[in-house]
This record gives structure tokens, sequence and C-alpha cells, in this order.
């Protein structure tokens, strides 16, 4: 064999790898191998094995050991990590109070103001103003707390007042008529119920009016009478 085909002879100690790739009609061992970019992508196993990275060679069918079925492996106990004094803290947490839940407990006089509640019973609220009795109100409580203000439904609501032409509301120091409160009323969309006036006096009238809901004041209730 002359020196020129031991240079390009891959098996030859005197290879040249510059002069294999530019001679033509080269012989190359395994024509069949993969082409590699860069030779880092080979590595060499602990048993000297050569392969390449990524590529997983299949195994043998015969050297394959069937592995146990799940329903004949035995599961082993849990082991406790943690002592039971080394637990999670039960907090007592405290149950959520709200006038709701109130008005469940209560005793006395409003344990009756419940009943009525409950059995949806019309009563009859005696109103007060700061020196003397204003009216009263007939409805349906809806609900309630320890200081008397109470929510009613389905209002009729009669009272005593002075009478008067005026109203109380002024602009720019004028006072105005009622008329013209009415008209300004309507105009920014405030809805008044209307009040029926049935005994009127020199000095006083007496008025009605039927009202949707309505909140009173404990301050207000002088006391209350089951219907």
């Amino acid at each position: 064999m002359s020196s020129s085909e031991e240079e390009i002879n891959f098996y030859s100690p005197k290879f040249d790898a510059l002069k294999a790739l530019n001679t033509k009609d080269v012989k190359v061992p395994c024509p069949n191998a993969p082409i590699l970019d860069n030779i880092s992508k080979f590595e060499m196993n602990s048993e000297g094995v050569v392969s390449i990275k990524g590529v997983k060679e299949k195994k043998d069918e015969k050297m394959e050991v069937p592995q146990p079925s799940t329903s004949t492996v035995k599961e082993e106990p849990k082991i406790e990590r943690f002592l039971p004094s080394q637990g999670l803290l039960t907090v007592k947490r405290r149950p959520v109070r709200n006038i709701l839940t109130r008005m469940e407990v209560m005793s006395g006089p409003l344990e009756q103001l419940r009943i009525c509640m409950e059995l949806r019973r019309r009563v009859k609220i005696i109103t007060r103003r700061a020196h003397q009795i204003r009216g009263f109100c007939e409805g349906f409580v809806e609900a309630f707390d320890k200081h008397w203000n109470l929510a009613v439904s389905d209002v009729r609501e009669v009272w005593s007042r002075k009478k008067s032409n005026r109203c109380n509301t002024s602009e720019y120091g004028q006072e105005l008529s009622k008329e013209q409160c009415e008209r300004m009323r309507r105009l920014v969309g405030i809805r008044v119920p209307n009040i029926v006036k049935h005994k009127i006096t020199r000095k006083r009238e007496d008025c009605e009016r039927f009202v949707s809901k309505l909140f009173l004041r404990g301050e207000h209730v002088v006391c209350v009478i089951l219907l």
C-alpha cells in the first residue's frame, strides 16, 4: 500500500483527515453511520462502549424482566414523620355573629318580637317626639336588635303635626311653598309618599301615609302592641 493510500485509509496510523476530505472516491468504513457536526455528541460509558448522546439503545426483549402487577404488591405502611404533639394546631374559631344570629337568641320581650316576625303578625308601634307622643305605625317586623331599632315593611303611619302652609326647605334664605317643593322633587326624581290629612283644626292636623319599608330608631319607640 502506497503512502498516499495510507493517508486516506481510516484504519491506518498515517491517516490524514484533511487529505481524505479533499480526495474523491474515499471509501467510508460505515456508509450508514449518522452524520454528526460535533464530536462532543459521542460519549463513552463505564464499559468502554461509545454511543451517541440522546439516542437510546434498544434493549434486548429477552433481557427484560416482567414487573409484578400492582395488585400483588403490598403497600408499605406510612411512617409518621411528626409526633402527635408536633402536628397542626387546632384553633377554635368563634361563630359568626351578626344581627341575624343575634335575633335567634333573644329573650324576654324581644323574644316575643321575634315570634311575631316569624309568624308574620302585624304589630302597632307607638312613636314619640322629644316631649310627647307623635303617633303610631302598623306593619310587619323584618329585623330588630337589642336597642329596639326596627325595620318594618308594609307600613301604615299615622301622626299629628302643627298646621303649616310653608315648607321647611329654603333656598338662598327664602322659604318655599309646598307646591314649589313638590315641583323641585319631581325635577330631581325624588318620590315622597302621598300624605292624606284626616282631621284638620286651626293649629294641628292628623296625617296618614303608606310606606313600603321604614326604619325606626329605638329612641323613638315607646311600645310595641301585637295586633
